[in-house]
């Protein structure tokens, strides 16, 4: 599945894009992405919404969800956000520099911090138990399975299989 991040700014999208995540972002700020802009991501991929933690990136994430919901619900969203730091404005840019004065991994960072969009979230539901794996399987055995039977939860597994470093 294809990804794409749609941030706030350019400077964001030029550290997402030297970092080898396909980015875009509008020029004018967080509340001016446009909806004929949607035509241009890929069919049925994954969006991530990667806007600054302040009021207008809030305001700007609720607007591109808000489209693609409507225009393009073949896409899968997902949000990446930094309101845990606690920093009005705190951005992707911010979060890489972090990274670098701790000699973190912020491309791995970042994948761990994706999270799809559930509007369930923070509401009680079951779980389902399916047990231990009965065997090893490698990433290339369990990546079609992965697709065929959770088709928008590739994304959220690669990032779980790099944290794990599973083989």
């Amino acid at each position: 599945m294809k990804e794409v991040v749609i941030c706030e700014g350019e400077p964001d999208c030029l550290v997402l894009l030297s970092n080898g995540f396909n980015a875009v972002t509008s020029t004018a700020g967080a509340l001016t992405f446009k909806e004929e802009w949607l035509e241009g991501l890929p069919k049925q991929c994954a969006v991530i919404l990667c806007f600054d933690a302040d009021d207008a990136g809030r305001k700007g994430r609720e607007k591109v969800r808000t489209m693609l919901t409507e225009k393009r619900p073949d896409c899968t969203v997902f949000d990446v956000d930094f309101e845990e730091y606690g920093e009005d404005g705190f951005d992707v840019t911010d979060y890489w520099r972090r990274c670098a004065e701790k000699d973190e991994d912020a491309s791995a960072g970042f994948r761990s911090r994706v999270k799809e969009y559930n509007p369930m979230d923070g509401m009680e539901r079951e779980i389902a138990d399916i047990g231990e794996p009965k065997q090893d399987m490698s990433v290339e055995q369990w990546r079609p399975i992965v697709q065929e039977r959770f088709p928008t939860l590739g994304l959220l597994c690669e990032a779980a299989r790099d944290r794990l470093r599973v083989r």
